[in-house]
């Protein structure tokens, strides 16, 4: 039982993460980018 619910509980944790990691790994790569054009 307590398998599943660490399961659950990181299975949330990396649904509820991904946006914010994705955005914060968008943004690092605009910021690259526009550094480079500049």
């Amino acid at each position: 039982m307590f398998k599943t619910l660490i399961a659950f509980a990181a299975g949330g944790a990396a649904v509820a993460g991904a946006p914010a990691a994705w955005r914060f790994l968008a943004r690092h790569s605009n910021t690259q980018v526009h550094q480079v054009r500049r």
